[in-house]
């Protein structure tokens, strides 16, 4: 399941994918991702939940991945703070498949709090 809560106020969309995402759903979360980040002005931020996301393959990270750069190059997008929980495995090919794209200004933590101090560091 994909939710999207935006703050207009703090140029945030907040993202929280749990479970397993269903192949016939994610064309219309990936439709969804696009539309809400209309909403928002330039160099907004995602704060993406993922600490309750099940992936079971290299193609699906690839997926995820392929698709955070698409938006990045459609939007403006100043950074994405991913948040993984404590499945260090994720990040580890989080990061593989970034790198192909060539994508920066992505960072990673495994709570909430720890979301929020990434954020108002920057």
């Amino acid at each position: 399941m994909v939710v999207f809560r935006v703050d207009k106020e703090k140029n945030i969309l907040f993202m929280s994918i749990t479970g397993i995402v269903p192949k016939d759903k994610m064309l219309d979360s990936i439709e969804l991702f696009a539309k809400k980040c209309t909403e928002l002005k330039e160099y907004f931020t995602i704060i993406n939940d993922m600490s309750l996301l099940k992936i079971s393959s290299d193609h699906d990270f690839d997926i995820l991945s392929k698709t955070t750069f698409m938006m990045k190059e459609k939007f403006l997008i100043g950074k994405i703070i991913r948040i993984i929980g404590t499945n260090h495995s994720y990040e580890i090919k989080l990061k593989h498949f970034d790198a192909h794209y060539h994508m920066e200004n992505i960072f990673y933590v495994s709570n909430k709090k720890s979301a929020f101090e990434t954020l108002y560091k920057l």
